[in-house]
C-alpha cells in the first residue's frame, strides 16, 4: 500500500491492490492517518491513472474532433455501448435525457463509441463490457469509469464531479 499526501487540496491518496488488502487493514491506514471512517455499503471506485490517448487512424472522427475541442480543458465523456446492450438503451432512454443531466451535458464532450464497430478502440481502453463510460480529459486523464446502467441522479452527481475534477486540472499543456 503506497500513501500520498497533497497538502494543497487536503487530498489523501491510497493506492493499493484490492486483491491483496483487505478492508480491516486499509481502515487501519486511514484511522493511523487521524480521519475516523465508516464502512460503506457499496464503494464507487474512481480511477485516477493517466492513459496516454494515441489517435490511431482507426479513432472515429468524432471522437477525433472531440479530443480535438477539449483542448481547452473540456472534460470528454466516451460512451461505449453496444445495439444489442439493453442497458446501454436503458442509460440512452432515460438517464441522458433527463433534464439535470442534459444540462451537465452541455459542459462536456459526449461522445457514442459502438464498440462492434471500433472493438480496438475498446481494448485500447480496456473495455470488456458495455456500458462503459470514460470520463477523460484532453489528456487521457481518467476521472471516473462507469460499467453499468446508472440512473439520472446517482449519473448527475458523478458528472458533475468529473467536470469538477476536469476544471481542476486545467487545460491541457498548464
Amino acid at each position: 500500500m503506497k500513501t500520498s499526501w497533497n497538502y494543497d487540496t487536503d487530498q489523501i491518496t491510497i493506492v493499493f491492490d484490492s486483491d491483496a488488502v483487505q478492508p480491516p487493514t486499509l481502515k487501519k491506514r486511514i484511522e493511523d492517518l487521524g480521519y475516523k471512517v465508516a464502512l460503506a455499503e457499496k464503494v464507487n471506485v474512481v480511477s485516477s491513472s493517466t492513459m496516454n490517448v494515441s489517435l490511431a487512424e482507426s479513432i472515429p472522427e468524432e471522437l477525433k474532433a472531440a479530443l480535438q475541442r477539449a483542448q481547452d480543458g473540456k472534460l470528454i465523456v466516451v460512451d461505449f455501448w453496444a445495439t444489442w446492450c439493453v442497458p446501454c438503451v436503458k442509460l440512452k432512454k432515460t438517464t441522458l435525457v433527463d433534464p439535470t443531466v442534459k444540462e451537465l451535458l452541455q459542459e462536456v464532450e459526449l461522445v457514442f463509441v459502438d464498440l462492434d464497430k471500433n472493438p480496438k478502440l475498446g481494448k485500447l481502453w480496456g473495455v470488456h463490457t458495455v456500458p462503459d463510460l470514460l470520463f477523460i480529459n484532453a489528456d487521457g486523464r481518467v476521472f471516473d469509469r462507469l460499467r453499468k446502467y446508472e440512473a439520472a441522479v446517482p449519473f448527475a452527481k458523478r458528472l458533475k464531479a468529473a467536470i469538477a475534477a476536469s476544471k481542476t486540472a486545467g487545460p491541457r499543456g498548464k
